[in-house]
């Protein structure tokens, strides 16, 4: 029987039951002088002052301090136990996501280091830890840097415009997991829509020489299992689907209409030790042919809408867990289709619910602002990671690297902006060749790319709506912006075209600015909204869109939603 309720894990498509969380109250302090750093590698010495809930940054009112002054330094502390029974276990220690730089420390020792402030990783802290009280230290580097990947945090003294609060330190989980000597590292799945086959590689973290099985369920009932042997550090495992002419292919591929799963039970038994890894895949295919969306094999219009993932409470996160699944609910209950998670790489709860409800998302890279080494190493190590942590969920289509040229301002003319953007495509390519990628999202379309995207705030009136009639526009510039939409001696190639962002809309129920100088209010707003996506779908030659946006996010008052979910 497989856990039913995948989404109270911190990553919900690779489960071990035996996990400890580590979420809750921590000590904490600034550390701007460096002294407490100091005194620590010195003498192993740790005297914090306040308390903080973790995984909330300190900017955030559920974090308990909650206030937005710049510190660039700060620590964290907690103790955890380590039963008897956990003797001769390997311990894995996890954090889902720290912004920026942190060291973690075990008992006074050193456990690793990691650069990026949005994808999770993890270290083997078995020969850091004793029977009984462990302490948990974690010094965390994070400045206003416009060479990190910083999405919509702000670089400037206050937020401004579609710029908000800065996120610092831990904003995702923190959890032990306990396991035997051997255990599975890594799952990727790799559906094969038209040979209808499901392939899993499975990679270990040592050679095994033993047994991997496999138990797939749908809806709860059984479909099959495989066992096979294993004399290496990884595996594949296939699984073939009938022909569709004998089995309903509604039952079995996944769709935001009908968003079937596949529960997967992995139990590895090998000479040194067990491990089960719970997780789950959707069969599906999603694709560009000439200039249509085609998901599995039938044309696809995308419908979609603008989610930066802010809460009130928590910045980058809700107060409770279950908000995530209400994103998802209330964005297909709007009539949407798809959301392109912008500026940020969300929490997997959030990806999880996409999976399970049936929504299409665009996982998107957080943009840094100024080109150069620093900014470079940190994008390319960030897209790395988001595709190799994200790949596996269903729910995601296509990767966005750049946004509105943010961070290549000099794109026409630096060939090594032009050459990064198009370096990071064929990255997402080489890690992931399934999905479809945005290079430069808006304006400035450069190849390659999968899709060629428009931003343009103006109303759509019958004038616009004629203008974007041919494909002719794409060799003019950008009518609010001046920006072309185009790169300068780049051809469009005959791939889709979608308006990924537009609208903007703005009532006038709460302060603040929109792309549009109106302020409306209940019905008008809504017509006004209405109307926006309507004369948005009457675009013939376009395959989708894309709506500013699901909610108000702090001064940027234009969402459907305000910022706590309910409709203007």
């Amino acid at each position: 029987m497989m856990i039913s309720e995948k989404h109270v894990y911190p990553r919900p498509n690779f489960i071990r039951e035996d996990y400890v969380d580590l979420n809750g109250s921590w000590s904490f302090d600034f550390d701007d002088s460096g002294e407490l750093s100091s005194a620590f590698l010195k003498e192993n010495v740790l005297n914090l002052s306040q308390k903080i809930k973790v995984p909330f940054p300190y900017q955030s009112p559920e974090s308990g301090i909650n206030i937005t002054d710049v510190h660039e330094n700060v620590v964290y502390s907690r103790t955890f136990i380590i039963a008897d029974d956990k003797v001769g276990k390997n311990v894995l220690l996890h954090f889902g996501a720290v912004d920026h730089k942190a060291r973690i420390y075990v008992n006074g020792k050193l456990a690793g280091e990691h650069i990026g402030g949005y994808t999770h990783f993890q270290f083997d802290i078995t020969d850091l830890i004793i029977v009984g009280e462990n302490v948990l230290t974690v010094f965390v580097e994070d400045n206003d840097s416009p060479s990190q990947c910083r999405g919509k945090q702000i670089w400037r003294s206050e937020p401004s415009g579609c710029h908000y609060v800065a996120v610092t330190g831990i904003w995702q989980d923190v959890w032990l997991e306990f396991t035997d000597k051997a255990y599975i590292t890594q799952l990727q799945f790799t559906s094969d829509f038209n040979k209808l086959c499901e392939t899993v590689s499975l990679t270990f973290n040592r050679n095994i020489c033993g047994t991997i099985t496999a138990e797939f369920e749908i809806n709860g009932n059984s479909f099959g299992k495989i066992t096979q042997s294993v004399n290496s550090s990884g595996c594949k495992i296939t699984i073939h689907f009938e022909d569709y002419s004998l089995r309903d292919k509604n039952t079995i591929n996944w769709s935001p209409g009908r968003p079937n799963l596949f529960d997967v039970k992995f139990s590895l038994e090998s000479e040194v030790g067990k491990d089960t890894v719970e997780s789950y895949f959707g069969f599906r295919s999603f694709e560009a042919k000439g200039d249509k969306f085609y998901l599995n094999n039938s044309q696809y219009y995308l419908k979609m809408i603008l989610d930066q993932g802010y809460w009130t409470e928590g910045i980058y996160r809700p107060k409770d867990n279950d908000e995530f699944r209400i994103d998802v609910e209330k964005t297909k209950e709007l009539g949407f289709n798809g959301a392109r998670k912008h500026q940020k790489i969300e929490d997997p709860r959030y990806y999880y619910w996409a999976d399970r409800i049936g929504l299409i998302v665009w996982g998107e890279l957080p943009s840094f602002y100024s080109f150069d080494e620093n900014s470079i190493k940190d994008a390319l190590t960030t897209m790395k990671e988001f595709v190799s942590e994200a790949r596996n969920y269903p729910s995601i289509v296509a990767w966005v690297i750049f946004n509105e040229t943010w961070g290549l301002r000099k794109l026409l003319g630096d060939s090594r902006q032009a050459d990064f953007a198009r370096s990071l495509y064929y990255l997402c390519k080489t890690l992931d060749p399934s999905r479809l990628v945005s290079t430069n999202d808006g304006w400035e379309n450069l190849n390659p790319t999968d899709i060629i995207t428009i931003h343009d705030y103006r109303t759509l009136t019958d004038d616009l709506i004629s203008y974007y009639g041919d494909a002719s526009f794409l060799k003019n510039g950008s009518g609010r912006t001046g920006h072309p939409y185009m790169l300068p001696g780049e051809e469009y190639k005959g791939q889709p075209i979608m308006m990924t962002e537009f609208g903007g809309k703005r009532s006038n129920a709460s302060a603040g600015w929109g792309y549009d100088d109106a302020e409306l209010d209940g019905k008008t707003f809504k017509d006004a909204v209405n109307d926006d996506i309507k004369r948005a779908e009457s675009l013939k030659l376009f395959s989708g869109y894309c709506y500013t946006q699901l909610t108000d996010v702090y001064q940027e008052t234009n969402g459907i939603l305000n910022t706590d979910r309910q409709e203007q």
